[in-house]
């Protein structure tokens, strides 16, 4: 090989590994080296307790040694919008799983949520198993008064077999008179052409919804109250306890030979609970605990 040869093959080796190193450097180390997470968008902060919107969020890639540990990927970021920030988080900033409350256990002051202790006074019954972080819901009970049995015998006791006669005759009157009724209204809305409201009383609508099981959106504000102070369907749903604690102000928890799936023994006798509630919820559950409604829970 001739001289000149060697020296332009030394060149060429000597310059691509000079420009080798330099890609090396610049993108082909970052490309290996990083991996895409979901951070703030930068020039924006999501506060403690904020709602995680989209518009928070971007995808960017970072340096594998920089990554913490449950850091949000981007095939998960949908699952965290519209969760909570636990604590401040500023613009640029890896977000990761210790930073959003999933669950909604932590109050949101955004909404009104306040940890609220329930007295043990307001509560017909509970599961014994239940513990800190379940989901409960929360139905109305109220307890059926014994019948006056005084203002009974003044209406009824001492009637003569000719006054419960004219009683009968009464009401046998007052049906023919509806029946006489709706007979006439039927005709006056034929002449007119226009057609008579079949409507049933709410009550009768909700007894039969039941039966029929109807979808829950088939129902009016009014037929969701009877239901509700019937104690057929939860007044709250879902609402997280926060601390269910003995009489002694003690975590009451999962004793020896249970486990969280199979509750078997426990650190002692739940007697008081504290929930995450709005003020709403609040009142509401105030205006039915005065009104002689307990509370029936349940957990799931």
């Amino acid at each position: 090989m001739k001289p000149w040869m060697k020296i332009a093959a030394g060149i060429t080796l000597a310059a691509s590994v000079i420009g080798f190193i330099i890609i090396w450097d610049v993108k082909i180390k970052d490309q290996i080296d990083s991996v895409e997470v979901v951070i703030v968008r930068p020039g924006m902060e999501i506060l403690a307790n904020e709602t995680i919107s989209k518009n928070h969020l971007m995808i960017e890639k970072r340096k594998r040694t920089s990554i913490v540990e449950g850091v949000i990927m981007p095939n998960e970021m949908d699952s965290i919008i519209g969760s909570y920030a636990k604590h401040h988080l500023i613009g640029n900033s890896i977000i990761s799983a210790r930073s959003i409350d999933f669950e909604g256990l932590k109050p949101n002051p955004y909404h009104g949520e306040a940890i609220r202790p329930i007295p043990n006074d307001w509560i017909y019954a509970k599961p014994s198993t239940v513990r800190r972080n379940d989901k409960i819901d929360l139905y109305l009970f109220q307890e059926e008064k014994a019948p006056d049995e005084s203002k009974s015998n003044v209406e009824i006791s001492g009637l003569s077999p000719q006054q419960v006669q004219k009683l009968e005759e009464l009401h046998r009157a007052q049906q023919e008179e509806s029946q006489q009724y709706e007979e006439e209204r039927k005709e006056i809305a034929e002449d007119n052409k226009v057609e008579v409201s079949e409507d049933k009383g709410v009550e009768v609508k909700v007894r039969e919804s039941i039966l029929n099981e109807k979808s829950k959106e088939e129902f009016t504000d009014e037929e969701f109250r009877i239901l509700v102070e019937a104690g057929d369907i939860p007044l709250l749903v879902g609402v997280p306890i926060i601390y269910a604690k003995d009489g002694s102000g003690n975590e009451v928890e999962n004793g020896t030979n249970s486990s969280q799936e199979q509750r078997l023994t426990s650190t002692g006798t739940i007697s008081d609970l504290e929930l995450i509630l709005t003020e709403d919820e609040y009142r509401s559950l105030k205006r039915f605990i005065e009104q002689g409604y307990k509370l029936y829970i349940t957990y799931h």
